[in-house]
């Protein structure tokens, strides 16, 4: 299954932790927050990713070259930031043509196993986090 993973906004509500890179780049239990997000996709059966971009989008790119855990990373450029949806559109013609009905890209169902890899994915990172720990 191909997977969409926006990451192309500033973040700025994260304030001085991404002045300077994207919000994607963020450490959170140590790992840059995307890393996680694709290690979840990766577990729940993508097979390729598609990374819409934008903010500091050349950092994300530098970090992840063209594949995370054998797994191909497409980057897809979104140059006018309008929003998730606008986003989602970016991808569009980079997903996997015969997932296609009536001219759009056809949903995987297969949420259960994006669900299950999330909730393992969450308890080892907070077992391992120390924010917010005395």
């Amino acid at each position: 299954m191909d997977t969409g993973i926006p990451a192309a906004g500033r973040g700025s509500r994260l304030g001085e932790l991404t002045a300077e890179r994207p919000k994607g780049l963020v450490d959170v239990a140590g790992r840059p927050l995307l890393a996680h997000v694709f290690e979840t996709a990766v577990e729940a059966g993508a097979d390729a990713l598609v990374v819409i971009v934008g903010y500091e989008a050349a950092q994300i790119v530098d970090r992840f070259g063209d594949a995370f855990a054998g797994v191909p990373i497409t980057y897809v450029h979104q140059r006018e930031r309008l929003g998730l949806g606008h986003a989602v559109l970016q991808a569009e013609p980079h997903v996997d043509g015969t997932r296609r009905e009536a001219g759009r890209p056809a949903v995987d169902a297969r949420h259960d196993r994006v669900l299950r890899a999330s909730r393992g994915r969450l308890s080892r990172v907070c077992a391992t986090s120390t924010v917010g720990r005395a």
